[in-house]
């Protein structure tokens, strides 16, 4: 699955990480503690995705209902 991160918006200040940290969370993953990182328009970070080892990370399949992470 080709992915192009293109236009990502860096994530630094303090509050949006904990913000995205009580996001991962809500979804059951493991916080991060990186002092900055870039997410695209539905959330996904490649640097969020890298630290808990998997690209896929932020799309969660449950039954049949399929939810995107939004931060």
């Amino acid at each position: 699955m080709p992915y192009s991160f293109t236009q990502l918006m860096i994530i630094d200040e303090p509050h949006l990480i904990e913000r995205y940290n009580r996001a991962l969370k809500a979804f059951e993953l493991k916080p991060v503690k990186l002092d900055t990182f870039r997410i695209d328009m539905t959330g996904f970070s490649p640097e969020v995705a890298e630290v808990l080892g998997d690209v896929d990370i932020l799309i969660i399949e449950r039954s049949i209902d399929v939810y995107y992470f939004i931060a």
